[in-house]
């Protein structure tokens, strides 16, 4: 209907479009589908904070704290976003051999068009952490069509999305804290006052300095906060 915005406009609306002012990175433009609901949002609400405060703790933090340090907390998220890499995918090619031995094939679609995106990239943290994102929607495609099947009963795949979402939400989180973490200590102090009590029950909560915060230049929706 005219004047209604479709689920992907208003998904795109709670976007959390971190700070990139302080990026002087090379980008690549790299093309993402989102089909799932879980998928886009988890997208809109993650990804672009998890990036830039990956920058920081790679860039910003090498300036001010021994490297080995920074080497530690870059290989520890790496190592979550393979290791949730690995479950996801080993679960996507078990619940494909299910979907052959039923006949399923193709999976179900969506009632609503994927989300096509052209995605800025800055690091290989943004290119791996969009690579989880997509094999996370591949995953709640095929959940869903099993259940949509009988395959799987509601609460079964209810339970299931539910791991898989935590997984690809940690990494997000992890990589605030460890941001946070420096800016308490003052390593990436930026002349902005920083509050060390930061919100835990938002998947991409921007960290003290970035929108979204008292000292970014915006401030996202209220309930762009929800959980997906």
């Amino acid at each position: 209907m005219p004047g209604i915005p479709s689920a992907n406009e208003r998904i795109l609306a709670r976007e959390m479009v971190a700070d990139y002012r302080m990026v002087e990175s090379l980008c690549v433009m790299m093309p993402a589908t989102l089909g799932s609901p879980e998928a886009k949002r988890l997208y809109a609400r993650c990804f672009h904070t998890m990036q830039v405060n990956m920058h920081a703790i790679s860039v910003f933090g090498r300036m001010r704290r021994p490297h080995d340090e920074i080497i530690g907390i870059e290989r520890a998220i790496k190592d979550r976003i393979t290791a949730a890499s690995r479950e996801i995918g080993t679960t996507i090619d078990q619940l494909e051999v299910i979907c052959k031995q039923r006949g399923i094939t193709p999976v179900s679609r969506y009632c609503e068009v994927p989300l096509a995106l052209d995605v800025k990239v800055i690091s290989s943290f943004g290119r791996l952490y969009l690579d989880l994102l997509m094999l996370f929607d591949q995953a709640m495609v095929i959940l869903q069509s099993l259940m949509l099947y009988g395959i799987l009963d509601e609460q079964d795949c209810h339970d299931q999305k539910g791991v898989f979402k935590a997984l690809v939400r940690e990494i997000a989180r992890d990589a605030r804290r460890a941001r946070v973490a420096l800016l308490v200590d003052g390593s990436l102090a930026d002349g902005t006052a920083h509050s060390a009590s930061t919100p835990e029950h938002d998947e991409g909560a921007a960290t003290p300095g970035e929108p979204g915060t008292a000292g970014g230049a915006e401030t996202p929706p209220a309930d762009a906060r929800s959980v997906a």
